[in-house]
């Protein structure tokens, strides 16, 4: 499938499932907590595999734990930034990233609007939701398209690596 119509299948799957307009309060809801989901599990994880992608080109990453001894530990898996009971802020990673060059990676997670949306920080008026006096559902259908989109992006990036590199032992052991 091509990456035009990939993105175009993401886009119809995210408005078939949370639609094109928002008539109700409870329509809004979906979408922005749909948006908060999108960004708790995928966002997430789509860091954490880029911050190892990072450490394992030899950028040290340091996080500082409150309950545990050492205090601050030099992550070397995916493990260390999901501990129970301690965890590496999603803010954090991100700013990682960015002081690494992922600018534009970044930019397609929105954590101030998932922290407006987890925090109940937004109102309800003239039956909608905003957020900043702006509409949420729209701003949430828009970075869910965005984060979609990249994470697929992303991912096939990384499949073409992966079959490139098993080609290239194939050859290796055919030689």
């Amino acid at each position: 499938m091509k990456k035009e119509e990939k993105n175009k299948a993401i886009k119809h799957y995210i408005v078939k499932g949370l639609g094109r307009k928002t008539h109700e309060v409870k329509d809004a809801i979906q979408r922005i907590f749909f948006y908060l989901g999108l960004v708790e599990t995928v966002g997430n994880n789509f860091s954490n595999v880029l911050i190892m992608l990072v450490v394992a080109n030899g950028i040290d990453f340091h996080v500082e734990y409150s309950h545990t001894t050492p205090r601050i530990k030099h992550v070397m898996s995916i493990k260390d930034l999901e501990r129970p009971g301690e965890f590496v802020s999603l803010k954090t990673k991100l700013n990682f990233l960015q002081d690494n060059g992922m600018n534009q990676i970044v930019s397609v997670i929105n954590s101030d609007l998932r922290n407006k949306i987890a925090h109940s920080d937004f109102e309800i008026k003239d039956n909608s939701i905003c957020i900043k006096g702006k509409p949420a559902a729209e701003l949430a259908l828009e970075n869910s398209f965005k984060l979609l989109t990249a994470t697929n992006e992303v991912s096939h990036i990384l499949q073409k690596n992966e079959r490139r590199k098993r080609n290239s032992e194939k050859i290796k052991r055919e030689m």
